[in-house]
């Protein structure tokens, strides 16, 4: 039996189509933003016939893993970099920081903003902006681990890091859309914790490594 350790589970407002909506350019980077997310997430979806979505399969490694972990890091860098340049936030090269400034400038309760899984199990909860303000997202690294070479580092491909990586890109489709429930995940702020902050971390979130 699942337990919901939460009062409540608030929908996140679309800030970003708020802001920028009115802006030709927005539509573009919107469409292309909800298309890849679309086809990323059935690919995902397959996966889940032949890997139990299960925190003891967060480890379990694949190409194909490696592949969507490479195509999730690529559409959310893509869209962040056009937004952050068209929008005239910043200019030039772009990087990771780049793209962690903006999501805090622009998105009050970034850190807050959980992904909930539905699942067979009580780990549940994604915060995959935890600790935006001092590190980069915990995928982000084995992102540009497969990216370089995945014969290497074909372990960072692992269930683990791409649903970290899509449960951002997750949140980054809601900020832009109105949306909610995609099938994998719902996006949202928890109000009230049930628990304390340690029973949470180490029974309700998906294990993070």
């Amino acid at each position: 039996m699942r337990l919901d350790i939460f009062q409540g589970f608030k929908g996140i407002s679309p800030i970003l189509e708020k802001k920028y909506g009115n802006q030709g350019w927005f539509l573009r980077i919107q469409i292309y933003l909800l298309s890849r997310h679309s086809q990323i997430r059935q690919r995902l979806l397959t996966s889940f016939n032949y890997v139990e979505l299960h925190p003891k399969n967060a480890t379990s490694f694949s190409y194909e893993y490696s592949s969507l972990l490479r195509d999730i890091g690529s559409v959310f860098s893509s869209f962040l970099d056009s937004i952050i340049k068209l929008s005239s936030f910043k200019k030039g090269r772009l990087n990771i920081n780049d793209y962690c400034e903006f999501l805090i400038k622009e998105v009050d309760d970034i850190e807050e903003i959980c992904a909930r899984i539905y699942a067979e199990y009580d780990q549940r909860y994604f915060f995959p902006f935890h600790c935006i303000r001092k590190f980069n997202p915990y995928w982000w690294d084995a992102y540009n681990n497969v990216k370089h070479t995945d014969i290497e580092n074909l372990k960072d491909g692992c269930l683990g890091n791409v649903l970290y990586g899509f449960a951002s890109l997750s949140i980054l489709k809601n900020l832009s859309h109105r949306t909610m429930f995609d099938k994998i995940f719902e996006i949202g702020v928890p109000q009230k914790l049930e628990v304390d902050n340690d029973t949470l971390w180490k029974n309700y979130v998906f294990p993070v490594f």
